[in-house]
């Protein structure tokens, strides 16, 4: 068995590549990237410029070399969300989600690679907007700038011939040192300072070390589709009070409530294409999990994840 792995120096790929590095059920992991990497023995990471026929050549020589093989495929890339939106970093978006995947997928189709299975990334921001404060995998989806990127971005394995040997994982906010989240929240947390948007949504999240552990789950069930990959939910003003709490020099929080129609006429301001895609964030509905109700979470605990992990 081997691996072909986008996004594996990303915040959540460099985490499974590191667990899959010490699981050792991989004859090679090769890795394609951007950066220069020094490989070893078993991984190998393979630079390509941003130039679609560069990638597609790369892979074809890895596949082609290696045609006897069974392939475990990982999609992790795409640049984050976080920060003011514009025209060109929509496009990084959106590129690195959807035209990535596509030409991985396509390449892999030419070449009539054996598959055993392919692991893609997705977000739990399709359900921004959602007509119920309580969500599943089988909820029905309103349309927007945001849910339509996320819904092409799946639709680039759905409607693959590799459709019923992928598994999709909407991932729910990603709590890790280096996490955007962590990053943000830390400097004000330490004076005990948080803001929370009123009325307060859920927010639903999972430790960066989780998600390898679900993946190996996943792999070992007779599945495949979209899963919600979220540990918990809590209110996003109960996620800071905790945050700050255990962070603060004072061990106390101070939350700010401010009207969440303000920061969305202060958005629509910044960045009004875009707004909705930084808007949703502060706007989840509890998300439930269907296909994960009989996973054993390691991290679970959202006051015992900050404290031992963050």
């Amino acid at each position: 068995m081997k691996a072909l792995f986008l996004g594996a120096t990303g915040l959540i790929g460099s985490q499974i590549l590191k667990y899959i590095q010490k699981q050792e059920k991989f004859e090679n992991i090769f890795c394609f990237t951007r950066q220069k990497i020094p490989s070893n023995s078993k991984t190998f990471f393979i630079t390509y410029n941003s130039s679609n026929t560069d990638l597609e050549i790369k892979i074809t020589e890895v596949v082609n070399q290696n045609q006897k093989d069974k392939w475990i495929i990982y999609l992790f890339t795409g640049e984050t969300i976080f920060g003011l939106i514009n025209n060109k970093k929509w496009e990084n978006i959106y590129k690195s989600r959807v035209l990535i995947n596509q030409k991985i997928v396509s390449v892999l189709e030419k070449l009539g690679a054996n598959i055993e299975k392919i692991f893609s990334a997705s977000a739990i921001g399709i359900y921004y907007n959602s007509k119920t404060q309580e969500v599943d995998e089988n909820s029905e989806i309103q349309p927007n700038i945001l849910t339509n990127l996320i819904t092409e971005w799946e639709n680039t394995v759905l409607q693959s011939p590799f459709k019923e040997k992928s598994i999709i994982l909407r991932i729910g906010a990603v709590l890790d040192k280096k996490s955007k989240v962590y990053q943000s929240l830390i400097l004000p947390s330490l004076f005990s300072i948080g803001i929370n948007f009123k009325p307060t949504s859920f927010f639903p999240w999972i430790y960066n070390e989780e998600i390898p552990l679900i993946l190996d789950y996943l792999l070992n069930q007779d599945f495949n589709g979209i899963v919600n990959t979220v540990a918990n939910n809590t209110t996003y003003k109960e996620f800071l009070e905790i945050f700050i709490q255990k962070k603060s020099i004072l061990k106390k929080a101070f939350i700010i409530d401010i009207d969440k129609k303000f920061l969305e006429k202060i958005l629509k301001i910044l960045m009004p294409k875009y707004y909705e895609i930084v808007y949703s964030i502060f706007s989840s509905p509890k998300i439930n999990s269907i296909y994960l109700k009989n996973y054993n979470f390691k991290f679970s605990n959202i006051e015992e994840v900050i404290e031992k992990y963050l």
